[in-house]
């Protein structure tokens, strides 16, 4: 019967506190984007499984390993540090407008991206790249010093900032390769017509 005493009284002062909560709404959010860029991989590849196979490097699967990679995994990660990063590190994150800011920009620059891999417009993605960056590092901004303030020893909360120092290396290469006019990136546009990539005009310095 103490156990359970103490279990009961430790569920109360921990309900009293909303504070010490995860946000509800935010976490909702980033997992439904999530959910929503792998069944649309899935029927992108439903639709066309040639897209996704023979030569691995051009338009179309970029836009896959994209909608996998940002859309999925990375959606899932941010969606997880709202919800279980307050909990395990025992640290207070109230979610505010930046916050919700930070997930607008990923959504909309994983969609400016996907969509511009799948027509192979690097152009288009001068914008869309910066924006999913900015997302993700703001998110980043706002986590960190909440997790740094909890007593958890700060050698755990370092593994979270390596991930998103190196989420951001990977980002500045996907800025930088629209934003230098660079071709190379995607070599290859997929034709639907066709069981085979033709390579683009425009990476051979064509105009």
């Amino acid at each position: 019967m103490p156990l359970r005493q103490d279990s009961h009284k430790i569920a109360i002062s921990v309900s009293a506190d909303p504070k010490l909560l995860p946000p509800r709404l935010l976490p909702v959010l980033y997992f439904a984007l999530a959910h929503a860029a792998l069944v649309l991989a899935f029927a992108a590849i439903a639709a066309d499984a040639r897209a996704a196979s023979g030569f691995f490097y051009h338009s179309r699967m970029l836009a896959i390993v994209h909608l996998v990679t940002l859309g999925w995994i990375t959606s899932s990660i941010l969606g997880a540090l709202y919800l279980v990063g307050p909990i395990a590190f025992r640290a207070r994150l109230r979610a505010n407008w930046l916050d919700y800011a930070a997930f607008a920009l990923v959504a909309i620059g994983v969609a400016g991206t996907v969509s511009h891999f799948w027509i192979a417009e690097l152009r288009g993605m001068a914008w869309s790249t910066p924006m999913v960056a900015g997302g993700i590092l703001l998110a980043g901004a706002r986590v960190l010093p909440a997790f740094l303030s909890g007593p958890v020893p700060r050698a755990v909360v370092a593994h979270v900032a390596l991930a998103f120092v190196n989420i951001a290396g990977a980002s500045t290469l996907g800025v930088l390769m629209p934003s230098t006019g660079s071709t190379a990136s995607c070599p290859a546009t997929y034709s639907p017509t066709s069981s085979r990539t033709r390579t683009s005009p425009r990476s051979d310095g064509q105009r």
